[in-house]
This record gives structure tokens, sequence and C-alpha cells, in this order.
């Protein structure tokens, strides 16, 4: 069964809901929707940062710059990407295409759809949720994110 996400967008806030709800081994499963299209996320269990609300952020790489910024410039000639801040005990958070889950290192990837291992058409569902983002700025409305988690199994406890 999807599971559906929800869009909150009011006053001065846009706020991404994502709900991870498919615990496979190693790999965590679920959806973030904007403007009203629901996408589909691929995490990394061993390096997943823990779910609550955060701001996000449109920025370029310092770190990565040159590699990242040549990678998302391909993508709507914008080398921004979509941070995400104020994680407890982590730094470097992103929502950013990936198609695998050896492509994060923590971070969220997003995809138009995606079975047990990996995403598709990544960098299209990357640059709708970033344009989404965009234009709430543009609006001046804040940005933020709200991370919820289903069906979590016993085994696999949040750790902060």
């Amino acid at each position: 069964m999807t599971v559906f996400a929800e869009l909150l967008q009011h006053g001065r806030e846009y706020e991404l809901n994502m709900i991870r709800s498919i615990w496979n081994g190693q790999v965590v499963l679920g959806e973030i929707m904007a403007d009203c299209v629901t996408y589909r996320t691929l995490e990394r269990l061993a390096v997943l940062y823990p779910a609550g609300r955060y701001p996000l952020r449109l920025a370029e790489s310092p770190r990565l710059k040159a590699k990242t910024a040549a990678y998302l410039r391909c993508i709507e000639n914008d080398p921004t990407g979509i941070w995400i801040d104020d994680v407890p005990g982590r730094e470097h958070i992103q929502i950013h295409p990936g198609c695998f889950i050896q492509n994060s290192d923590g971070c969220t990837l997003t995809g138009m759809r995606a079975d047990d291992r990996r995403t598709y058409d990544s960098r299209e569902a990357f640059c709708a949720i970033r344009r989404a983002l965009r234009n709430a700025l543009d609006r001046g409305q804040s940005i933020s994110i709200e991370v919820r988690e289903i069906n979590r199994p016993e085994g696999h406890k949040e750790e902060l």
C-alpha cells in the first residue's frame, strides 16, 4: 500500500513532509511531496538521520563545490543543493539526486519511482522539489521538512 505524504503550505512557511515507510535490510524507502506530487526517497539505514522537523536551505556545497556544482549545474544549469540544517550531531545532510544507497552518506536520495534497491529518474525528482522550494523562497516563505517514520521494525531502533 502506498503511503501518501502531506504538504503543508500556508502563511509564511512551506513544509515538505517525508514519510519513511519501508524498512528493507539496509535500505529505507519512503515518500516526499512537493506541490502535490509524490516522489520516492531512498536512504541508507546505517547512516539515517533522526526523524524530526528541520529547516531547509538552498545553497552550493563549500566542501564539494567543484564536483557537486558541476553535477547539479547539468540539471537546469543550477548548482544549488537542498540542505537539511540543524540535524543533531550531523552536518552536510542534503536531499539530492542519486540512484543507489552507495550514492548517499546519510543524505536522502530522491526519485520519480523506486524499488527495494534504487530510485529512478532521480534528477527529475530532485529538480521538481528544488523548484518548489525556490518558488516558496521567492514568495517570501521559509522552507522546512518534517520527517516521520511508520512501520519501523523492532530491530531498527532510532539512534540519536
